[in-house]
Parts: structure tokens; sequence; C-alpha cells
């Protein structure tokens, strides 16, 4: 056992991590970044490509942006928003991690949190190595807010009902019922879904029972997921280079039948929700982008919006085990692989859709040391969101759409970020119809998408949960606002904010048990303001 001794605590290699620590060394502290993966930099290092927003940068997350501009020789100070994930990282290392102060360690796998004893602030963490890490000051910039829940912050996950927040949810069916995960009267007969299925194994998608009777918005379990953002090489007609797709092992005739199914028959002609032959399911979500812009357009290297074929195993994602993760992930990659390798080379499949699949390669030079099962493949499991803190404001659906009362967008006194990215939640549920096809149930797409300001209670626990955590991806709000506060810049923005906070709770170790709710609002202002943060809309 080794005790590690350090003055704030990260937990979360992510973008948003990296933005707090950049920040929260300010005044003198030491920060260690402590990451439960093998891979640096998250999703935005791992495959992301696109790098979507609906709202102005600052700060070092700008810089970032800018940085990646300026190494492809442009000199504007343009923001990039196409980038491979080697420009992303060497662009993230070079500008967030440029203080000594800051040290990055992954394999760091939590298993208990320590408070003081008769208070609410965290001592220490023990980790599954039997390793401690002391000290002052923490903040959870994971992907599944592993450090607020074994903190015991309270946390809400999944799918919200109406009577917690009223949300709406869009496409419920003509009784006023829900149309996400679990039981729906207009179009389920019955609860045996094999009834109508007549191999049994038809679809991969019906990853948890049946519900009835739930209201517009009541819980599920689900995690709403891609599974992967992926990093391609379009190569041109006789051009060399990028890894094609292979046959996993073990792969067999009746998974080729499977994905056969999911391609042709994911959704029923005609439906109301059909999108044509594989529709936004499969594969790349139909979009694929170029994120390279200093070659010829024919070929190069291209972003895609993933696929939702992983997203049926992230039930229960955020809850499970490191262990139950990693398997998780790997049977989703089997099973991605197969399915990309089918639609390139199975006989069955139309012969366009063939050669434009074989067009599209793993990258042969990037993620060839810390992937996932295949070389190329993204290390980066894609979890859009699962859930997060319960804090001292609620975000919810509301603050989406204009302040009824001004007519205008949202913001708050103490607004120390702001969102804008439309509702958009894509439920990894298919249901078989009576005839045979697959439907998918749940998504949400508001076009509404007025930006809104994030008030610095939504990154703060209740003080009597814990006094001494700030928590950036996991902030406070309802699934529905989630979806649109989950873009990896946006979170960063807000990081960026708690990494100030965190500074000037720490003020040169004058003040080392200075709860963060008790550094005065004005301060933190008055430091936002000298980064040209924007906070407000």
């Amino acid at each position: 056992m080794a005790i590690i001794n350090t003055n704030i605590f990260c937990y979360g290699a992510t973008q948003a991590g990296m933005a707090f620590a950049a920040y929260a060394v300010e005044t003198g502290a030491r920060c260690l970044i402590g990451e439960w993966t093998r891979h640096i930099g998250g999703t935005s290092a791992g495959g992301l490509g696109i790098g979507d927003w609906s709202t102005r940068r600052w700060g070092k997350t700008k810089r970032v942006n800018v940085k990646i501009g300026e190494n492809l020789g442009f000199n504007d100070r343009r923001e990039m928003k196409n980038v491979s994930a080697n420009q992303m990282r060497a662009a993230m290392d070079a500008v967030y991690l440029a203080s000594p102060l800051i040290d990055v360690r992954t394999n760091i796998r939590l298993k208990k949190v320590y408070k003081h004893p008769g208070t609410a602030r965290i001592s220490m963490v023990e980790l599954e190595s039997g390793d401690l890490i002391v000290a002052d000051y923490f903040h959870d910039a994971s992907y599944e807010y592993d450090l607020a829940r074994l903190a015991g912050v309270r946390l809400r996950s999944g799918r919200e009902g109406q009577a917690q927040f009223n949300a709406p949810v869009e496409y419920e069916d003509r009784n006023g019922k829900m149309s996400t995960p679990g039981w729906n009267p207009s179009r389920h007969e019955n609860e045996d879904h094999t009834l109508v299925d007549t191999r049994g194994d038809r679809f991969w998608f019906a990853t948890q029972a049946p519900q009835r009777g739930l209201n517009t918005g009541d819980a599920t379990a689900a995690n709403q997921a891609n599974g992967w953002r992926f990093e391609l090489f379009r190569r041109a007609k006789g051009e060399p280079g990028g890894l094609p797709w292979v046959k996993p092992s073990d792969w067999t005739q009746a998974d080729d039948r499977r994905i056969l199914d999911l391609i042709y028959r994911s959704q029923a002609p005609n439906s109301p929700q059909s999108t044509g032959a594989a529709g936004s399911l499969f594969p790349f979500g139909g979009s694929v982008r170029a994120v390279d812009t200093t070659v010829a357009r024919q070929s190069g290297r291209y972003g895609t919006n993933g696929c939702d074929l992983p997203g049926a195993f992230t039930n229960g994602w955020c809850e499970a085990s490191y262990a139950e993760r990693e398997r998780i992930v790997e049977r989703a990659a089997w099973i991605t692989m197969g399915s990309h390798w089918v639609t390139a080379n199975h006989s069955d499949v139309a012969r366009s859709r063939r050669e434009s699949m074989q067009t599209l390669l793993l990258p042969d030079d990037t993620f060839q040391e810390i992937y996932t099962l295949f070389p190329g493949w993204p290390p980066q499991f894609y979890i859009r969101d699962g859930g997060g803190i319960w804090g001292q404001f609620m975000m919810t659906a509301e603050h989406l759409r204009k302040d009824p009362s001004t007519r205008r967008a949202w913001n708050f006194e103490d607004s120390v970020a702001t969102g804008g990215y439309h509702a958009d939640i894509h439920t990894p549920y298919y249901y078989n119809t009576p005839e045979g096809y697959a439907r998918k149930e749940g998504s949400i797409g508001y076009r509404e998408r007025p930006n809104y300001g994030v008030p610095l209670r939504c990154f703060l626990p209740h003080p009597g949960q814990c006094s001494n955590l700030t928590v950036s991806w996991g902030a406070s709000g309802d699934a529905i606002w989630r979806s649109s506060w989950r873009m990896e810049q946006t979170v960063a923005c807000g990081a960026q904010s708690c990494g100030m906070l965190t500074a000037l709770a720490f003020n040169n170790g004058s003040l080392s048990d200075r709860a963060l709710a008790d550094v005065p609002f004005p301060e933190l202002k008055a430091r936002l303001a000298a980064e040209n943060a924007v906070t407000t809309v």
C-alpha cells in the first residue's frame, strides 16, 4: 500500500478533467488526475472527430481549438471544430497540462471514499490496488460520476418521471403513456416478444423487461449511448493505408443473420418512425464527416456520428463494476466489428453498400497501442449520459426553453457556464412488431435550442453531503437537460469554472480547510471576468 499526497484530486481524465486541473493549480496547488481506463482525453481524443457545440468557448478550452488550427498552419485565431484524435490529444496536452503541478495517472480505480470524522469533507480515497490518495479538494469529471457516488452524494439516473420534473417526452402514444423503453400499450399486444419472432433471437435490443402503465417521462434504467465515435480512414481506389473490418473470432452465420435483419428489418416500411433501410441505427448513424482539412476530398481522415448498436449493452453502465464495464465494452466491440464486417462483405448486402463500407477503414496510425479488442478501434466507450448528481440546483427540460416570466433565455445570478445544444436522446431499445420488424422507441429531439446559463449550484453537492467536491460531467440536471449539456467542450467550460473555484478555496494553502461553498461568489465572478468567460446569454 502506498499513500499518495496531493492538494487536489480530479477523477476522470476527460477533457473536462483536464480543463478543471488547468485552472485548479493557479494558486499553487498540486493536482492529480486519475483515470480508470488506460486512455487519456475521454471521447474528445477517443474518436469524436467533430466537436459539436452551440455556445461560445472561452479560456483554455477555446485555446485548445485555436492551438489545433495553429498546428495545421492557420494563424488567424480560428477554432478548429473537426479534428483527429491525435490532433486533439496534442493540443489538450499542450494547453491543459502545461503546468508541472499537474500529474495524470491511468488505471486509477476507486474502491472507497473516506470523510473526516463528523464532517462532510472527503479526506482520502482508497483504490482497488490498496493505495490511498489524500487531498484537500476533489473534482469528479468522470462520465460515470464514480467519485460522487462513493462519496455519498445524492444521484439521479435513467429517465425520470413526471412526478419529479413534469418532464415532457415526444412521441407519446394515443393513451398519453410513455414511448420510452418498456411497455407501450398502443403497439405491444403481449409481453412475450418471441411470439412474433420466429427465430427467437432475431434482435439484440430487448435489454430490459417490458413495463406496463408508465406515465410519460417515467423512470427507465437505460443510459443513452452510441457506443463509440469512430475515426476512420477513407481510402481512395488503389491507395494503400487503413485497416479493414475483420470477422471476429467465434462469429457465426446466425450472427450474420442478426445483422442482416437489423439492416433490412430495423424499421417497418412506411411507418411513422421509418428512416429507410438501417436508418439511423447502423452503421455510423448515417453520418461520416471529414476531420482532416489538409488532404484531398476523396481520401483522408473522417469522423462518424457513432452508431446505436452498442447502446443495447449500456443499461446500468454507471453502477457496474470496472470489471463488468470492461466485459460490456468488449462484447459490444465484438458485435459492432462483426456488424461492419457483414456490411462490407456479405453477399446479401447490396453491392453499392458493401463497396461504400469497404472504403471506410480503421486508421493504422491511431489507437495502435491502446484500443478496444481490435487495433485502430477507439479505446473510449461513448457514454452520452448515464445520470449525475442531485445538487444544490437542478436544471430541467424547462430550462431548454425561454423563461416564461421574462420570455428570454434562462440566466442566473450565479451563472458560471452556458449551454445550448438541443435535447437529443438516443434510446437503445427495439421491439418486434407483429409483422416481424423491429421498431425503436424513446428518441427525444427537441428542435428548440436557445442558449441558457448554468448556475454554480449545479456543480456543487449539498454541503451536508460533501463540502469539498465539485462535479462537472455529472452536473445536476434531469435526463432531458443533460442530453443538451453533454457536449464535450460545453462541459469543459463548466469544469474551468470549478477549477477556478477550487483554486480560490485553496488560496496557496493558507485556507486549505475552506469549504467550496464559502468562497464569496464575487471572488469567482472577478476571476471569470478576467478570463473573458462566457457565463450568461
